[in-house]
């Protein structure tokens, strides 16, 4: 199955792909068009200091391994980011 989501992301860690049970690829695409906001991935406590930085205007691809999940946090509000999310 896939899902297009468009994420509001804050200081808060924010759900971007919930755990399945097979492995999951994701591509995200950071709206932030060189603003110099950044965007931020890991765990459910990820954080500015231990998150992967996506760099504006770039995508990314991520193959999540099976059972875990993927979470987005930035240094301020207001932070577009775009996923499109590929399940079996």
């Amino acid at each position: 199955m896939i899902t297009t989501t468009q994420h509001t992301i804050g200081t808060t860690p924010v759900l971007i792909s919930e755990a399945h049970h097979n492995p999951v690829e994701i591509h995200l695409h950071s709206e932030e068009h060189g603003n110099g906001h950044p965007i931020y991935l890991g765990e459910s406590d990820v954080s500015t200091t231990t998150g992967y930085h996506i760099q504006p205007d770039l995508d990314l691809v991520l193959n999540i391994p099976a059972g875990e999940s993927l979470f987005a946090v930035s240094d301020g509000a207001g932070r577009e980011l775009h996923v499109i999310r590929i399940a079996d």
